[in-house]
This record gives structure tokens, C-alpha cells and sequence, in this order.
């Protein structure tokens, strides 16, 4: 988090208007100290950069309800899942959240994959049909949606496929990580927020910088990935907020 946080900084100071994006399974870890503090130290570190949105992945509802809803509630960022419901058939967090950047609306619609195995204490909706269901009401709202999704690649391309989608933003993929996938119909990007290994998740930054129409259509794109390796200055603030929890 501390290297992180010295990238978005650096980020921060040479383009104006970024949005800052989790595509899930943050909160849950098995690092002592996460697991010490039930997961507040993750969140507390991404309000310290000024996160725009994340979104729950599967291994985020095994988490203890009254942990998650902490979670929730402390963050001053919106999580987002559309389709994960309490019991009652309650949303869990927000379906999504629209921000004004520069004069565009702009909607992020959180979805959460399909647990294998189901989890206990909630309902887990199907999130190609429930973000089909968002997005047609989204386009109207804003005029840039965002999907932020962990689901896997399949079903990432197919919410990319929807007309008045611009962006897709998965998580959940192991092996080989895939490139962005460009499609030429409906001009929409789809990329992948990182391939994770266990013990080693947050160690990459992507990083897309996309130019738009007067629309908000996405009319060019760049995209890299930056690995937080050991010689990447780490961020004062973020290790003090680490010792200040007892972290080394």
C-alpha cells in the first residue's frame, strides 16, 4: 500500500482528472496484521489516496458481516455490488455511484462474481443479467458507465459487449494476464486490474489514460502496468498509518 500510495501521488501530479479503481477481493487477506485490524487498516489506507470506487469481490463476503459492514461504513469511497443482496433482499453496499469529472457524468456500476461455493448470508444475483439491467438505466443518468466488475473474463467481454458500456474494469483472473480487449462496435475498452498470486496481490498498477469525445466516447487509449517492486519509494504517510497499527 505504502508504494502504492507513492505511484497514485506521482500519477496524481502529472494528469488531471484520475479516477482511482479497485476490481475487488481487497478486503479480504491473510496477513496478520489485515486480519488483526479486520481489514480497517486496507480501508483506511485507500481513503488516505482518495479512492473514486471499489467493488466487493466473492472472497470479501466470506469476511464476518459485522467486519464487512464496517468496512463499509468506514470507507469515504463508495463500494459498490448491484448484485449481492442481504437475506432480506436488501442491497448489501451501493449498485453504484455517479461522479462529475470535468463536466461528464460519469457512472461506476459495481458487480460481484459468482461465489463457488455459495456463501451463507446473502444472495448472490447473476452479474451479467443484474449489470444488463443497470447499464440500460446507467446511459440515461450519465454519459460515461463504467463497469467495475470481479467477475471472470468471459463474462467481463460480454458486459463490454453492451451497448452504453465504455469501460470494463475486472478482476478475478489467474494465470496469464490478458491485454485490453478493444471493441470496435460500441468503442468500448475492457481491462484487467491485475493478475493476483497468492501472497503477492497489490503488487501492480495499472493504468489507462483515455481520451473522449465531446460524448464522453472513448476515442483513443493507452494502457501500462507498473510493478511495485521492492525499490519503489514507499509513502510516509502510509507507513506511519502502518506502525501505528503495530506493522513493522
Amino acid at each position: 500500500m505504502a508504494r502504492r500510495a507513492s505511484l497514485v501521488k506521482e500519477i496524481r501530479n502529472k494528469y488531471e482528472n484520475v479516477l482511482l479503481l479497485d476490481a475487488g477481493n481487497t478486503f479480504w487477506s491473510d496477513v496478520p496484521l489485515t486480519r488483526k485490524t479486520g481489514s480497517l487498516i486496507i480501508v483506511e489506507a485507500m481513503n488516505m489516496m482518495g479512492y473514486s470506487a471499489a467493488v466487493l469481490g466473492e472472497k470479501d463476503l466470506t469476511l464476518p458481516k459485522d467486519a464487512l459492514g464496517k468496512i463499509i461504513s468506514t470507507a469515504n469511497f463508495p463500494i459498490l455490488s448491484a448484485n449481492v443482496l442481504e437475506e432480506d433482499g436488501k442491497p448489501l453496499a451501493s449498485p453504484y455511484t455517479i461522479l462529475e469529472v470535468k463536466g461528464h457524468r460519469i457512472a461506476i456500476l459495481g458487480l460481484t462474481g459468482l461465489p463457488i461455493p455459495p456463501v451463507t448470508g446473502y444472495r448472490v444475483l447473476d452479474p451479467l443479467e443484474t449489470g444488463r439491467h443497470y447499464i440500460r438505466n446507467l446511459r440515461k443518468e450519465a454519459d460515461i458507465v463504467i463497469v467495475l466488475a470481479h467477475t471472470g473474463g468471459e463474462i467481463a467481454k460480454k458486459l463490454g459487449d453492451e451497448e452504453g458500456v465504455d469501460l470494463v474494469v475486472w478482476g478475478g483472473v489467474s494465470g496469464q494476464n490478458p491485454g485490453p480487449f478493444w471493441n470496435e462496435s460500441n468503442a468500448s475498452l475492457t481491462i484487467i486490474a491485475e493478475v493476483p498470486t497468492p501472497g503477492h496481490a497489490g503488487r501492480e498498477v495499472g493504468f489507462a489514460r483515455l481520451n473522449l469525445d465531446s460524448k464522453g466516447r472513448i476515442t483513443h487509449y493507452e494502457w501500462s502496468t507498473t510493478s511495485l517492486t521492492p525499490s519503489f519509494p514507499d509513502d510516509p504517510a502510509i507507513l506511519g498509518l502502518i506502525q501505528r497499527y503495530g506493522g513493522p
